[in-house]
């Protein structure tokens, strides 16, 4: 899998969230769902608009697991603005702290690669590497452009355990 192990600093986010579920497999169903509801209720555009310069732009962050039941918490976000008139309502922040990351690098189109690239980074790099989850939120990286063309490119970070 193509990846690069990085140091990056703490960023807060703000987003629109939804709590999903992982045991039966529904987060990878309504996930997507939700980006379709965000994009077509105009929220998407609000969000957008609010996105800085910086290399996070528009994400995904998975956030708030509880092992026990499976469920965590996903959100569309971008770097909190330091003018937040405009966010959608219903926004919320995200700490994500100073972390060194596990990228992995997503090419094609986002509804036929990006979920495969997830699960070989969770399910199939993350326990062969010997490395261990730090336990803070992933993040899907979204660059910019159409995320439907054999050109496209995302990036998923995982956070990892300092040794």
């Amino acid at each position: 899998m193509e990846h690069r192990i990085e140091e990056e600093q703490a960023y807060r986010l703000t987003g629109l969230t939804i709590t999903v579920q992982t045991k039966d497999g529904s987060n990878m169903r309504d996930i997507p769902k939700f980006w379709q509801t965000v994009m077509q209720d105009g929220r998407f555009a609000q969000l957008v608009k609010k996105a800085g310069p910086g290399i996070i732009g528009v994400c995904g962050v998975c956030h708030s697991y509880v092992p026990a039941t499976g469920e965590f918490d996903y959100s569309i976000a971008v770097e909190t603005p330091k003018d937040r008139a405009g966010l959608p309502e219903g926004t919320r922040d995200i700490e994500v702290p100073p972390t060194l990351w596990a990228k992995f690098i997503s090419r094609g189109p986002i509804s036929t690669t990006f979920q495969k690239t997830i699960v070989q980074a969770l399910h199939e790099w993350l326990p062969a590497s010997g490395q261990k989850h730090a336990g803070t939120p992933e993040l899907e990286i979204y660059h910019p452009g159409d995320g439907e063309s054999p050109d496209n490119v995302c990036e998923y970070w995982i956070p990892l355990q300092r040794s």
